[in-house]
């Protein structure tokens, strides 16, 4: 009995090293088998049998090489894929009619001096200044029950008393042609401002926007006005005018010519780009000074629950606050429009004729010289230009990369990765076939022995 167990389990043995060997033996050669017929330059060579094992060892470096170089050009393209990339077209563009800026026009005294006597308000003007200097005994001054809206509207410069006279095309502007705006420099005026966006059909000065303005510098102007002139912005019709950082400074007794070139820029949303469109409560200032002084400027959006913020506390809190404009920014989260109109512009100016000019007006040739301003806004050529970032990189340009880096390295194409997978998978599939009929076979024998015990 011992001599016959010892036979089923040498049989048993040699059965399983049968198995093995022949499950290697049909590895190795579906392998070889791959390597012959899938499309990747090299590999027949590195496993073909008629070769000495140098030349095979030498071919197998090759492939190796190959897959390193691939390996790695694969890297830095998708790393160039998710960094998002972008470029930069510009194109100028013929049109027909071209969208007029709207046109903020300001003086540079924020408040008349005539008005401040009347009102008995000089003291309180001249807390408003920028140039203010010192730190003024505030209990000489009523501030609690004064409207400060109010008092830029009844103290500032109507449009009446700046402009005296606008051609808008060749025509004389209507009189609801300008709104009230107030900005940091008190009463200021928008011609544009209200309504739908104004249209040019037509390049040059005589298709534009004219505007002969009176400062009253020499009437008006109190002794702490810096600056003297009006103050012009070109800006989108929904834009909130920034006349300290943007406004054109023009200059008594010179008449100027402003000629505009209109720019379109587009950016692109994330990830490619920093832009969207979203609703904003306040502006960066705005919500900065309601946080900070308790108190909103005149010229930003009015906000229930806030008053107006008087001359003590523009000097002790919305000065200081102002000078930080790094942490404004940083704390400011704003992102960029998908699309901006720019009004680029360039100006030159020439003097006007006194004589002439005090003649038509009933002035004398020193107060035209010292209190008017002739303005002339146009377009030369009915053409503009768009700025449009794009994506620089994009998914089909990156497939096309691939597929050259395989092509160039291994003679291979995208295909070929199907192939390898597919490979893959069969491989699996008869392993696992073959796994299944093992144990099938095993409990077989099993089950054969039992019954013949029994």
């Amino acid at each position: 009995m011992g001599t016959e167990a010892n036979k089923d389990c040498d049989n048993k043995e040699k059965a399983i090293t049968a198995d093995e060997l022949e499950e290697t033996v049909t590895t190795k050669e579906q392998l070889t088998n791959f390597a012959n017929e899938v499309s990747i330059l090299g590999l027949k060579q590195a496993v073909n049998p008629s070769y000495s094992y140098i030349r095979r060892a030498i071919w197998f470096c090759f492939v190796l090489v190959g897959f390193g170089f691939l390996i790695h050009h694969l890297k830095n393209r998708f790393d160039y894929y998710f960094s998002n990339p972008t470029t930069v077209s510009m194109n100028v563009t013929q049109n027909d009619t071209l969208i007029f800026p709207t046109v903020t026009v300001c003086n540079s005294a924020p408040f008349k001096a005539s008005s401040l006597a009347r009102n008995n308000e000089t003291e309180i003007g001249n807390l408003f200044h920028v140039g203010h200097s010192g730190s003024p005994d505030w209990s000489l001054f009523n501030l609690s029950r004064t409207s400060w809206t109010d008092f830029y509207v009844r103290n500032g410069f109507q449009v009446e008393d700046m402009v005296v006279f606008c051609l808008w095309k060749t025509k004389e502007c209507k009189s609801n042609a300008f709104r009230p705006v107030l900005t940091e420099f008190g009463l200021c005026h928008q011609f544009g401002g209200d309504g739908g966006d104004l249209q040019v059909d037509m390049e040059g000065s005589r298709y534009g926007l004219e505007l002969f303005l009176d400062t009253q510098q020499s009437r008006e102007y109190e002794g702490n006005v810096l600056d003297e002139g009006a103050l012009i912005l070109l800006h989108d019709m929904d834009d909130q005018p920034d006349m300290l950082n943007f406004a054109i400074r023009t200059v008594p007794g010179q008449s100027s010519l402003i000629v505009l070139k209109l720019k379109k820029l587009v950016n692109l949303p994330a990830p490619h780009g920093n832009c969207g469109e979203r609703k904003l409560a306040y502006y960066k200032k705005h919500n900065m000074t309601l946080k900070t002084c308790g108190c909103r400027m005149v010229y930003y959006p009015k906000v229930r629950g806030y008053r107006d913020c008087s001359p003590r506390d523009i000097i002790t809190c919305y000065f200081p606050l102002s000078e930080n404009t790094t942490q404004i920014k940083r704390q400011c989260g704003c992102i960029a429009p998908c699309e901006i109109l720019y009004f680029d512009y360039s100006i030159s100016s020439s003097k006007m004729s006194p004589k002439a000019i005090s003649s038509e007006l009933n002035r004398t040739a020193e107060s035209v010289e010292k209190d008017f301003v002739s303005v002339a806004l146009y377009y030369t050529d009915m053409t503009y230009e768009e700025v449009v970032q794009q994506e620089a990189y994009s998914t089909l340009t990156l497939f096309a990369d691939i597929g050259g880096a395989l092509g160039l390295v291994l003679g291979s194409t995208l295909m070929t990765l199907a192939e390898i997978l597919d490979f893959i998978f069969g491989l699996c599939v008869w392993k696992i076939s073959r796994w299944k009929n093992k144990i099938l076979n095993t409990f077989r024998k099993q089950e054969a022995k039992d019954s013949r015990r029994v």
